[in-house]
Protein backbone atom coordinates (compact mmCIF):
# COMPACT_ATOMS: atom_id res chain seq x y z
CA UNK A 1 0.00 0.00 0.00
CA UNK A 2 2.70 2.49 0.99
CA UNK A 3 5.29 1.39 -1.56
CA UNK A 4 7.67 -0.08 1.00
CA UNK A 5 9.04 -3.46 0.04
CA UNK A 6 7.40 -5.91 2.39
CA UNK A 7 9.94 -8.55 3.32
CA UNK A 8 9.76 -10.31 6.67
CA UNK A 9 6.91 -8.36 8.30
CA UNK A 10 3.96 -9.09 6.07
CA UNK A 11 0.52 -8.59 7.56
CA UNK A 12 -2.62 -9.72 5.81
CA UNK A 13 -5.27 -7.23 6.88
CA UNK A 14 -9.03 -7.13 6.53
CA UNK A 15 -10.07 -3.86 4.92
CA UNK A 16 -13.37 -4.14 6.78
CA UNK A 17 -12.64 -5.71 10.17
CA UNK A 18 -13.65 -9.37 10.56
CA UNK A 19 -15.90 -8.54 13.48
CA UNK A 20 -17.94 -6.30 11.15
CA UNK A 21 -18.08 -8.73 8.20
CA UNK A 22 -20.43 -11.47 7.23
CA UNK A 23 -18.75 -14.90 7.22
CA UNK A 24 -18.59 -14.73 3.41
CA UNK A 25 -16.86 -11.33 3.45
CA UNK A 26 -14.32 -12.32 6.10
CA UNK A 27 -12.08 -14.29 3.72
CA UNK A 28 -13.15 -12.72 0.45
CA UNK A 29 -9.97 -11.72 -1.35
CA UNK A 30 -11.44 -8.30 -2.18
CA UNK A 31 -11.52 -7.59 1.57
CA UNK A 32 -7.88 -8.60 2.16
CA UNK A 33 -4.64 -6.79 1.46
CA UNK A 34 -1.00 -6.96 2.49
CA UNK A 35 0.33 -4.13 4.61
CA UNK A 36 3.73 -3.41 6.04
CA UNK A 37 3.94 -3.44 9.82
CA UNK A 38 3.86 0.38 10.08
CA UNK A 39 0.81 0.82 7.84
CA UNK A 40 -1.03 -1.93 9.72
CA UNK A 41 -0.23 -0.24 13.03
CA UNK A 42 -1.51 3.11 11.71
CA UNK A 43 -4.68 1.53 10.31
CA UNK A 44 -5.40 -0.28 13.59
CA UNK A 45 -5.00 2.94 15.58
CA UNK A 46 -7.32 4.83 13.21
CA UNK A 47 -9.88 2.01 13.42
CA UNK A 48 -9.83 2.26 17.20
CA UNK A 49 -10.41 6.02 17.05
CA UNK A 50 -13.28 5.67 14.56
CA UNK A 51 -14.88 2.81 16.54
CA UNK A 52 -15.14 5.07 19.60
CA UNK A 53 -17.12 7.70 17.67
CA UNK A 54 -20.92 7.65 17.60
CA UNK A 55 -21.98 5.04 15.06
CA UNK A 56 -18.29 4.15 14.66
CA UNK A 57 -18.72 0.49 13.72
CA UNK A 58 -21.19 1.43 11.00
CA UNK A 59 -18.67 3.95 9.63
CA UNK A 60 -15.90 1.34 9.67
CA UNK A 61 -18.08 -1.19 7.87
CA UNK A 62 -18.44 1.20 4.94
CA UNK A 63 -14.85 2.37 4.49
CA UNK A 64 -13.30 0.91 1.35
CA UNK A 65 -9.76 0.27 0.14
CA UNK A 66 -9.57 3.63 -1.69
CA UNK A 67 -10.45 5.57 1.45
CA UNK A 68 -7.88 3.68 3.52
CA UNK A 69 -5.14 4.19 0.91
CA UNK A 70 -5.79 7.93 0.90
CA UNK A 71 -5.85 8.24 4.70
CA UNK A 72 -2.84 6.00 5.31
CA UNK A 73 -0.78 7.92 2.77
CA UNK A 74 -1.76 11.18 4.49
CA UNK A 75 -0.80 9.72 7.89
CA UNK A 76 2.47 8.45 6.48
CA UNK A 77 3.25 11.95 5.17
CA UNK A 78 2.69 13.42 8.64
CA UNK A 79 5.24 11.03 10.15
CA UNK A 80 8.06 11.96 7.77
Amino acid sequence: MCGNVVTNRKIIDHIVARRLCTPEQALDSSNLWTLCYKCHFRKTKLEQIIAKQPNGDNKLAHLDRFWWVKVLREERGKKQ
